[in-house]
């Protein structure tokens, strides 16, 4: 093993790069302050790590949906909700490298995160319970339910994409991007992405916060994320590169 130059991973969460640790991971709280710059000391190797959602940012932008794109965001939704922003084609990781941590924001002063309503599975889940299903994370007998009718879990599926629809057009209010791209395994179901842009064009166009949005933005581009679930992987892999060569 030894035509390899480095370790590129794609890690959810917050890590810290310059120690190669584990800084912070909710789903996997056993994690916290893990070294895989020590784990890994065996190859002699440099060991890169990259939060998941910038990493899927940074793999649109070099081969994807976001080439060419100055200002736009990659959102991936999973057990959580990570965001990658991209500035000026580059990934921006913030002061401490959490920029992008979406599942923390607050809808309100003292809710839950953003994170116990824009995961995957606040809807996956109960619609599995309501189906009377064994395996609660499979997303395929919903979808498959959806598409033969079952109008219950029709509107669960809509009100749950509102979630994520309210996150996109507060991201393009900050942000002002110009195309966001969405990736995560609920992605890969062509009716999500179709419900997500429907739900946005009704906001964009229905909201009364939006009477002047001629004068102020244009709706925000939305499209799949082209690399799917393989995203952060190939945007670890940039991420590894970039760091070799500057």
């Amino acid at each position: 093993m030894d035509d390899f130059q480095a370790i590129a991973i794609s890690h959810a969460g917050i890590v810290d790069d310059s120690s190669g640790k584990v800084v912070f991971n909710g789903s996997l709280p056993f994690l916290k302050d893990f070294s895989y710059q020590d784990y890994l000391v065996r190859f002699n190797r440099p060991v890169n790590l990259i939060n998941d959602g910038q990493a899927a940012a940074l793999a649109e932008a070099r081969k994807g949906g976001l080439i060419g794109v100055n200002k736009g965001a990659s959102l991936t939704i999973g057990t959580g909700v990570a965001l990658g922003i991209i500035v000026n084609g580059q990934i921006y990781q913030g002061a401490h490298g959490v920029a992008g941590e979406v599942s923390f924001i607050l809808p309100s002063y003292q809710a839950e995160p953003l994170v116990r309503q824009a995961g995957a599975f606040t809807f996956i889940r109960p619609a599995n319970e309501l189906l009377g299903n064994s395996d609660l994370e499979d997303a395929r007998p919903v979808f498959k339910a959806i598409k033969e009718g079952n109008t219950r879990l029709d509107q669960m599926l809509t009100d749950y994409l509102k979630v994520i629809v309210n996150l996109i057009y507060n991201l393009h209010v900050i942000l002002d991007i110009e195309r966001l791209t969405i990736g995560g395994g609920i992605s890969n179901e062509p009716m999500v992405l179709d419900r997500i842009r429907d739900l946005y064009q009704e906001v964009y166009t229905h909201h009364p916060s939006f009477v002047f949005k001629d004068e102020i933005f244009q709706p925000v581009e939305i499209q799949s994320c082209q690399f799917k679930s393989e995203a952060n992987l190939i945007g670890a892999y940039y991420h590894q590169i970039d760091q070799l060569t500057c």
